[in-house]
């Protein structure tokens, strides 16, 4: 992996792992991220964040190959409604794969290990916050960013999981939104896959019971509610 790299809206412009040697004293900006997030609109999230995304957000799932939980900001290219005057909205949720850049948990190309990367264009040396200390050790700055980074990568690793459940259930339609927008006029969402409803309504006693013991049936309900968002979302469209 290197290079740009892009996980839903989030850009890592030049992502590379790592190192003591080539980035000794190089350090990031606190809140690196509120620059990116400005124009992002759609944000992976994972399970354990659905209780928190879903009273802000609505909660859909990519239309293409494995279905991924995306929480949508906004529906104006270009633009995060969350994000005013420099700030992310307050007493709303932050979802953790804004908060983790610049950095990533991944696999090498090498020996398939997980390593911590970095934006590399985020580095600068006269940032307040350095990777390492002068001896080579790692300051608490960079420790906490990967236990941040390591904990995101084990609930999503578990969100996959529990995604695969509803799947092969065969729960997810995809579709469209058409939206009414604050001057009257409607226009189309682009595609994206969401629970159908009718089919949740006709399962089996087994199938709730699988649900259940997966912990897909709580994720189920809270994308159920995040969708009443949407209208919310929809009165930001310009």
């Amino acid at each position: 992996m290197s290079n740009q790299f892009s996980y839903g809206d989030i850009i890592y412009h030049d992502i590379v792992p790592i190192n003591l040697d080539t980035m000794g004293t190089d350090a990031i900006q606190a809140n690196s991220w509120i620059n990116m997030a400005e124009t992002v609109q759609k944000i992976p999230v994972h399970l354990s964040e659905f209780k928190h995304v879903c009273r802000f957000m609505p909660i859909v799932f990519s239309p293409v190959g494995k279905p991924i939980p995306i929480a949508i900001t906004g529906l104006t290219p270009g633009k995060n409604p969350f994000i005013i005057n420099g700030q992310w909205k307050r007493n709303t949720y932050i979802p953790a794969a804004i908060r983790q850049y610049p950095f990533l948990l991944a696999q090498t190309d090498e020996d398939n290990k997980r390593v911590v990367y970095v934006d590399q264009s985020m580095l600068n040396k006269e940032h307040e916050n350095r990777l390492f200390r002068d001896d080579g050790t790692k300051t608490p700055f960079f420790e906490n960013a990967i236990e941040q980074c390591t904990v995101y990568d084990q609930h999503v690793h578990k969100t996959h999981s529990v995604i695969d459940v509803i799947d092969e259930i065969g729960l997810f339609t995809e579709t469209q939104m058409d939206i009414e927008t604050p001057d009257g006029t409607h226009k189309r969402t682009g595609s994206f896959k969401v629970i159908d409803v009718k089919k949740y309504a006709a399962l089996s006693d087994e199938q709730i019971l699988l649900l259940h013991q997966s912990q897909a049936l709580w994720a189920i309900h809270a994308h159920i509610i995040s969708m009443d968002n949407l209208p919310s979302i929809a009165q930001t469209l310009q």
